[in-house]
């Protein structure tokens, strides 16, 4: 079990880690995810043991890792760019942590071609690395760091070079590879559609702070911050007033949530919970329409603020309009 109690890492002036703690269960797939510029890739380093640290503690089963070398601390990283040999065969690759911790010829070559046969590469191991898709060379990386049976596996934005095609396709494959071999990992991605799909839990992290822990499914529906509920998608936050019968808008009540009674909050939508509608209470003027392949992406400018509507059909710029909303797909914000 992965433990990180209150760490902070430091670049001179700017704090690049503010206390983070989290924990990693055996077994379970922890995603790191956060915008770019969060601390993601920072805290991954600080866990491997690259980064060093000003303050909190890294503990792997107890164990305090602070004066545990990179080498010894047997966690497998992998890197977004997969830094693959090209002068190596695929073999040659996922050998080559092997060879550095000075293992038998024949036992190096045994555990890196069953690595290869567990991402699905067995018979890949005479190709050279320039012959092969960007997927298959995902796949290379990936045994390369397994080769070593690592206790923990981490990933740094390991589909972020891939086109969206191809990625779509490696999440599937990522998940039920990592499902089937039961190994600990703490996976970092600024794409929710990845974490979401690998993730038994989701770590939100903004500014070297985590925002919000939780299950994939607790983490979209209910983010618990502005900021949170922004990079979920929420792209429509207003502010209302609450009191102890629930948050009133002008699309009706919503539930309050507990710590949420009363005073000014804040309420969010995605743009799937609003809609163009003659009935709609808020009247507004539609700024512009922007195709989203599913749907019409129309902004509107009301008294209420900006508000982000999807639509089936584009809408003209300049068109008075009315908003209605699915009081049910509000999330409720404290100020």
């Amino acid at each position: 079990m992965l433990e990180v109690d209150g760490l902070r890492v430091r670049y001179g002036n700017v704090l690049a880690l503010d206390g983070v703690t989290l924990r990693v269960d055996d077994g379970e797939i922890a995603c790191i995810l956060g915008p770019s510029g969060s601390g993601k890739s920072t805290l991954l380093r600080a866990v491997a043991g690259f980064e060093d640290t000003t303050r909190g503690t890294v503990r792997w089963d107890g164990e305090d890792l602070g004066a545990v070398p990179v080498h010894r601390r047997r966690f497998g990283l992998m890197f977004q760019d997969h830094a693959l040999f090209a002068h190596r065969d695929v073999l040659g690759n996922v050998a080559f942590g092997l060879r550095m911790l000075r293992l038998p010829r024949d036992e190096v070559a045994a555990r890196a071609r069953d690595a290869l046969d567990r991402v699905g590469l067995s018979g890949f191991e005479h190709r050279k690395v320039r012959e092969l898709s960007g997927g298959e060379q995902q796949r290379v990386a990936l045994a390369r760091s397994l080769a070593p049976e690592p206790r923990l596996l981490m990933l740094d934005e390991p589909l972020g070079s891939l086109d969206r095609e191809l990625r779509e396709r490696l999440v599937v494959e990522l998940h039920e590879l990592l499902r089937g071999l039961g190994i600990t990992t703490l996976f970092v991605t600024h794409d929710q559609d990845e974490a979401f799909a690998l993730a038994d839990t989701v770590v939100l992290l903004r500014d070297g702070r985590v925002e919000q822990v939780g299950t994939p499914g607790e983490v979209w529906a209910n983010p618990r911050t502005a900021s949170a509920a922004r990079f979920l998608g929420f792209a429509t936050i207003v502010d209302v007033t609450g009191s102890d019968a629930g948050i009133v808008s002008p699309w009706g009540r919503h539930p309050a949530p507990k710590g949420i009674a009363s005073g000014r909050v804040r309420i969010g939508f995605r743009p799937d919970g609003l809609r163009i509608d003659d009935a709609g209470p808020v009247p507004g003027v539609v700024r512009s329409s922007t195709f989203r392949r599913d749907h019409f992406l129309v902004r509107v400018d009301s008294e209420l603020g900006a508000l982000e509507v999807a639509a089936a059909e584009p809408v003209p710029a300049g068109t008075p309009v009315r908003v209605a909303a699915d009081p049910g797909a509000a999330v409720v914000l404290p100020a």
